[in-house]
């Protein structure tokens, strides 16, 4: 069954061996986380998660009451000030729901403001509403997106620049220095992924990101399958993948051997942006190339991507009736009951599976490992996706009140980045922390989850490309010809051609 890693002509994993030791003495030691829940942006905020899990994973219990003694801060009184804040991420699960709460909680008991959240939809899908909310004026003080997709916010009119937000209770910088020198790695990461006219000014705080997409198994269904778990997985490039897949899904107990995702809010930001990454690199392998200029959707790279994303589907049947529509978090219950056998999910369901399969993950049953890369090409996209961005004052707003209410926002950024928060983020969020000094520190897990994501993050990847007509490329402007794809209803070649001449036309190339 197994064949040499590097088969493939130019093709070699990245570091693959070390980590599959690490994981083969996790596991075995201890035997001894796009539809989400919550709001539009508008409504009441739901505590989310398909999971039916209380959220706590480990954490204290949130209260909706403030208690401790407000803190004035110096000369500025904040006791009173009334902040809203949009967030994003903690819409992913009931766990990130409860861990942006506690924040919150601790955040108002401290400085004795009133903070209202409301706990919203994924970005990708309320970013038209919140430009038009900015436009109008009625914005928050304070929210979390994901900067690959919201960079039209990025002006003085929209966000106030760290360079001119105010320094907190009792110093002169808007973040503790610790927090300010741990994010700087991620900051060059958004600065690199930003389109260039926007330079390096810092628009948003990172305060957590993940990289897409990771392999996640399950342990036992190589086994029963007669896999060498150690050598089979993950998967060294595509070939070995069907192989291992077509073995699992006939000789194992699961009933897929390997998901492939078409739900809009999937499609483009899972697994199909990342192979032609893979394969060829950023020139060629981004949805744009280099110069911002250059579609990319209908080179070669792209045609071959795609004809092998769907003939995973449609020609040797490893996906499940469902897949043009299927959303990743369905690999939360897929994987629980033992129906699916291997997949590249987001990492943020991540808490999901902690919550509806402790056992499986703490004993290593279900694991996580790296994508793959040939050649040094980025092994994965990074996305961060808990970037925060504090408004500036809308018409009509009393600046010296707008800028207690700022005060407040940068407390909440700098209670995300206490390094004991940042601790909880992987378990909690379905995130890594953005503090990168912290990353050594991480405790490994049986289910590989924060060694798989390391991997990544220290193995070439990539910012998502951040551009102002991201949310095009990504989520409405080509999907529907992916989708169309994977429904047979046109070929692969014919999907990157339509995709690649409606993306010109929407830059205006």
């Amino acid at each position: 069954m197994r064949r040499d890693s590097n088969e493939q002509s130019g093709s070699g994993r990245v570091n693959r061996r070390s980590f599959l030791r690490n994981s083969t003495v996790l596991a075995t030691g201890t035997a001894a986380l796009a539809g989400c829940s919550g709001t539009d942006g508008s409504g009441t905020p739901t505590e989310g998660g398909s999971d039916g899990s209380d959220g706590s994973s480990g954490e204290e219990t949130a209260t909706s009451e403030t208690t401790g003694t407000a803190e004035s801060g110096g000369d500025v009184d904040l006791r009173g000030v009334e902040v809203t804040y949009w967030n994003v991420f903690g819409a992913q699960s009931r766990a990130a729901t409860r861990f942006a709460q506690n924040i919150i909680n601790r955040v108002s008991a401290r400085t004795g403001a009133q903070i209202e959240v409301n706990y919203t939809l994924p970005a990708a899908f309320v970013l038209e509403k919140w430009r038009n909310a900015f436009d109008q004026g009625n914005h928050p003080v304070i929210y979390d997106s994901s900067t690959a997709l919201d960079v039209f916010f990025f002006d003085e009119e929209h966000l106030t620049p760290y360079s001119e937000l105010p320094g907190g209770p009792g110093r002169d910088t808007p973040l503790e220095p610790a927090a300010w020198e741990g994010i700087q790695d991620v900051l060059e990461i958004m600065n690199g992924g930003i389109f260039s006219k926007y330079g390096d000014q810092v628009w948003e705080l990172p305060v957590q990101f993940h990289v897409f997409s990771p392999f996640l198994g399950r342990r036992d269904h190589f086994q029963e399958a007669g896999l060498d778990f150690e050598n089979d997985f993950p998967p060294d490039d595509y070939d070995h993948l069907i192989e291992v897949a077509t073995t699992l899904q006939e000789d194992g107990p699961g009933d897929i051997g390997y998901q492939v995702y078409g739900d809009s809010g999937d499609v483009m930001d899972t697994i199909l942006p990342l192979w032609p990454l893979n394969r060829a690199g950023e020139e060629e392998g981004h949805v744009l190339g280099p110069d911002w200029e250059t579609v990319n959707f209908d080179n070669d790279v792209w045609k071959q991507a795609v004809t092998d994303y769907v003939d995973v589907y449609r020609e040797h049947g490893l996906s499940n009736d469902n897949t043009p529509n299927e959303a990743d978090e369905t690999a939360v219950p897929g994987f629980s009951s033992g129906t699916w056998s291997m997949s590249q999910p987001s990492y943020t369901i991540h808490p999901n599976l902690v919550q509806n399969s402790p056992d499986l993950m703490s004993d290593g049953t279900i694991q996580w490992a790296p994508s793959w890369s040939f050649d040094d090409n980025p092994s994965g996209l990074i996305s961060i996706t808990g970037s925060f961005g504090i408004a500036s004052a809308p018409p009509n707003a009393d600046p010296e009140e707008w800028r207690k209410k700022q005060m407040v926002a940068v407390e909440i950024v700098n209670e995300f980045l206490k390094e004991s928060n940042q601790m909880r983020v992987p378990e909690n969020t379905g995130q890594m922390p953005a503090r990168t000094d912290i990353h050594g520190d991480l405790e490994s897990k049986a289910h590989n989850g924060i060694n798989a994501q390391l991997e990544m993050f220290d193995s070439n990847a990539t910012p998502f490309v951040a551009h102002e007509n991201a949310l095009f490329m990504y989520y409405t402007g080509t999907i529907s010809h992916f989708q169309n794809a994977l429904r047979g209803e046109i070929s692969p070649e014919e999907a990157c051609n339509r995709a690649a001449a409606d993306t010109r036309d929407q830059l205006g190339l």
